[in-house]
């Protein structure tokens, strides 16, 4: 929407001629200028610390002097930049320092904003070339209105500019005219905990210097100001995933690409070409491990502890951890059940294993952490689980991590945001609990990705059966796919292939597909049609591997059991890890004819994304022990040599009533002695 505010013109020249007076005779020109502060923070600089109305009650717009009434309260307009301000320009290099950008915001609905949030960003360009990018700034508040009746009406904020980033201002900024084009300004509402976006689309002009800073040091204030509206891109961004069938040879880890869509004006892509480049922002952040869990008793087990520390302790002092349970994915999942004897105390991922000794004071686990390794052969020590769900159905093996469980939605809040209600914590992005990644990039991700960018995905057939393990390569086939970071996508291709085909075309998750055609066709039938273009920014990786589910014990089981520490309860379980973006942000896009180019600042509010998380590719049903089957064949052959006795003997009918007696018994043998030889071995 067009901000009612706008001007062709000057605009608020008054107030740049007086501040630029007060500072000269204030600090006496160029030469008693004052130090120049910290890169992030605010130093003795006079416009920091000048109070918002100050500076607009002397200001004229379109040669009316500025009257806040005329600004008052009304519902019916949206919070806006009232106007961006430049300070102490000059193109002599020591008289830099004091430089600075300031915005003005018009807030009609009284909205109360988190003034401290470090997600408070406005999204500009510096320079009038359009074929430059344009950088996310944080904001800093400084102040609001305090008039009477119209309390924070107007606010006053700081761009914050680090030395490299005003050096790369300086240098994209032509001396006669000062150009910037400002897309958008991101603030965050108290209560909420992510960023909405409030369209700017304008272009700032600065004409002439401030006395003091100008090639004559003496020469009265000749800074003029005037703005228009720009040229920039609402998007409505949505995200998708896709995962290969395949894994890496590892069996347990898969590629994924992640990918947004949205649509643009055809009018842009018929004046400027094809869409080539994309300008996007983000914060990486690993979840902690996830645990999933079918078991809904472990379950309920775990669920108080989250967030605890969680120490399995040694096999003697199981009295004194009396947690019960332990989860342990082990490399070789065939092993868990059968004789492997080291098969608990080895693998992926471990929730509170023993310790130290065990089965006879064998020492195998080495409890000492500070030595540099994890216990035992863990790749992955959990000692305090923050992420859990239960399976629907009661099948891990089933169960999706969708998107929505993790991130929430419009109507419900998902799992990182309720964990951190309940256990706050340090907050990674202003937002979540530090507690629920395992590792978080130092820095935003700022990337542009060109159209012809690709990705490779590993997309490996493994079979780890235990026969292959042995005699074999798990790996079956290796293949490897190519995907295009940016493309284009039509009704047209929906009506072309099936869902199964276009999905794997077009890399999208089955699970999307249906929203993405709906995207794709209400673009289309638009007064003003518009192209879909799926965006994939990135390619990460995924773990997921199956886990078994243990009792606590210091008995020993001459059958069932593993060595007298743990006692087998199901193999209903898994662990999970991924990469999520926290903050995803579209700055602009590029538009390009084969001849030039053309650069639009983008308008969205950031959103997160997450991928579904996936079942275990390589998913191991409940299997008997081989004693459970030797009990139950011999069983039947007891059984049936008494009952032989009984009917021939005794009973003096025929031997092939016998025979049919061992004929159905073999049938039911057929159907169910698997099933049999499953509840014997939980039995046992």
């Amino acid at each position: 929407m067009k901000k009612i505010l706008k001007v062709h013109f000057q605009r608020i020249l008054s107030l740049f001629v007086l501040c630029m007076l007060c500072v000269a005779m204030l600090l006496g020109g160029h030469l008693t200028a004052p130090v120049a502060y910290a890169d992030t923070a605010v130093g003795d600089v006079q416009m920091d610390s000048s109070n918002v109305m100050d500076d607009l009650q002397n200001s004229t717009i379109d040669g009316v002097k500025f009257n806040i009434s005329n600004y008052a309260f009304n519902k019916n307009y949206e919070t806006q930049v009232f106007m961006l301000g430049e300070y102490c320009y000059s193109f002599y290099s020591n008289l830099r320092d004091n430089y600075g950008l300031y915005v003005y915001v018009w807030n009609p609905q009284a909205l109360k904003f988190k003034t401290n949030s470090t997600l408070n960003t406005i999204s500009l360009r510096a320079g009038a070339n359009d074929g430059t990018g344009h950088t996310k700034y944080m904001l800093l508040y400084l102040n609001q209105c305090e008039v009477p009746n119209y309390e924070g009406l107007f606010l006053k904020f700081k761009v914050m500019l680090s030395g490299e980033q005003k050096e790369q201002v300086f240098d994209r900024l032509a001396s006669d005219k000062r150009v910037y084009d400002v897309s958008e300004i991101e603030l965050v509402l108290d209560g909420n905990s992510t960023a909405e976006s409030y369209f700017v689309d304008t272009t700032y002009t600065y004409e002439g210097y401030a006395k003091g800073y100008g090639m004559d040091i003496n020469a009265e204030s000749t800074l003029v100001y005037h703005d228009e509206q720009g040229e920039t891109l609402s998007l409505d961004v949505h995200s998708t995933y896709f995962y290969p069938d395949g894994t890496h040879s590892d069996g347990v880890t898969r590629d994924v690409l992640q990918s947004v869509y949205f649509s643009v004006p055809n009018k842009y892509i018929e004046a400027y070409g094809e869409m080539s480049a994309v300008h996007a922002t983000w914060l990486d952040a690993r979840t902690a491990p996830m645990l999933v869990t079918g078991n809904r008793d472990i379950y309920d087990t775990i669920y108080p502890f989250l967030g605890e520390y969680v120490d399995g302790g040694t096999k003697e002092e199981y009295e004194k951890y009396a947690f019960p349970y332990s989860i342990i994915a082990t490399r070789a999942v065939e092993g868990m059940r059968d004789d492997d004897e080291l098969a608990p105390y080895t693998g992926y991922y471990a929730y509170n294993p023993f310790f130290g000794t065990y089965a006879g004071d064998t020492d195998l686990i080495d409890g000492n952490t500070d030595q540099g390794g994890i216990a035992g052969g863990y790749e992955t020590l959990v000692t305090t689980l923050t992420i859990l769900f239960l399976a629907d159905g009661l099948n891990a093996g089933t169960h999706v991590i969708a998107a929505e469980d993790l991130l929430g939605n419009d109507e419900t809040a998902g799992w990182f945001e309720t964990y951190t209600d309940e256990h706050g914590g340090e907050l990674v992005n202003d937002r979540y609990s530090k507690d629920l990644f395992s590792e978080v990039a130092s820095e935003f991700e700022d990337i542009i990705i060109e159209s012809d960018d690709t990705y490779e995905l590993t997309d490996n057939i493994v079979d780890d059966s235990a026969w292959n393990r042995l005699f074999g390569s798990t790996v079956q086939s290796e293949n490897f796919i190519s995907v295009s970071a940016i493309q284009a996508v039509t009704s047209a291709d929906v009506e072309k292939y099936g869902k199964s085909e276009f999905c794997d075309k077009f890399f999208i998750d089955e699970s999307d597909y249906t929203d993405l055609c709906d995207y794709i066709t209400a673009a289309e039938s638009k007064d003003d049609p518009e192209t879909v273009y799926l965006f994939r920014y990135k390619q990460s990786e995924y773990i997921s591997v199956q886990a078994t589910e243990y009792a606590r014990s210091t008995e020993w089981y001459l059958v069932g059991g593993t060595m007298g520490c743990y006692d087998y309860i199901d193999l209903n379980a898994y662990f999970a890890q991924m990469w999520v973006q926290l903050g995803f942000d579209i700055l602009d896009v590029t538009f390009s004819n084969g001849v030039t180019s053309k650069t639009l600042g983008v308008v969205m509010s950031p959103i997160d994304i997450a991928p579904d998380g996936k079942p275990p590719a390589s998913w191991q049903e409940e299997s008997a022990a081989w004693w459970a089957y030797v009990i139950l064949i011999l069983g039947e052959v007891l059984i049936l040599w008494l009952l032989q006795i009984l009917l021939h003997k005794l009973c003096g009918l025929p031997t092939w009533v016998t025979i049919i007696l061992v004929a159905v018994t073999v049938v039911l043998d057929i159907f169910f002695i698997q099933t049999w030889a499953l509840s014997l071995t939980k039995l046992l």
